[in-house]
């Protein structure tokens, strides 16, 4: 499974990259076909959006967004959804 996280008006940091990583690989508990998930963050005006996009093998993408003032907590309700 590959994991690709990209930011906009937001920079990236080692701690952010670690934390979507043992979030994301823990989506394998619920479906073990997945091929891909990208993880696309953006700052915007009122916080930060967190959307996630499962490519899995045989199915329909799956996707998930979310809003916070937090990032982790956006993060982990995209994860959630």
């Amino acid at each position: 499974m590959r994991i690709n996280i990209s930011s906009k008006h937001l920079d990236l940091t080692p701690t952010i990259e670690e934390f979507i990583n043992t979030k994301a690989e823990k989506l394998t508990r619920f479906f073990d076909r997945i091929e891909k998930i990208d993880v696309k963050i953006e700052k915007t005006t009122h916080g930060f959006t967190a959307e996630i996009i499962s490519d899995i093998e045989h199915h329909d993408p799956i996707v998930s967004n979310n809003e916070d003032p937090d990032l982790y907590a956006s993060i982990d309700g995209s994860i959630d959804k």
